[in-house]
């Protein structure tokens, strides 16, 4: 998951110059985590609800939701993804 990466590689910085931070740098660093953490929940009850109302596998289903998503972003995900959703 991208979001769950992402919020890795901002943790790693985040131990590495913590010392240095101001607190501005801080405060941006707390919103950042606390808005990804939001988004990863939300992303996990949406994948948990398809996979419940489907009975789908988690892979199949996110498939299924990526494949409503508009044109461009299904280019980028089937660019990403063939394999996985075939």
């Amino acid at each position: 998951m991208q979001e769950t990466h992402e919020l890795q590689k901002k943790q790693t910085w985040y131990q590495q110059h913590q010392i240095s931070l101001k607190q501005v740098e801080e405060q941006e660093y707390l919103s950042y985590c606390e808005e990804a953490m939001f988004r990863i929940h939300i992303l996990e009850q949406r994948l948990s609800r398809s996979v419940a109302t489907t009975g789908h596998s988690p892979v199949q289903s996110i498939c299924l939701m990526f494949s409503t998503f508009n044109s461009k972003s299904n280019l980028y995900w089937s660019a990403h993804t063939d394999s996985l959703c075939e």
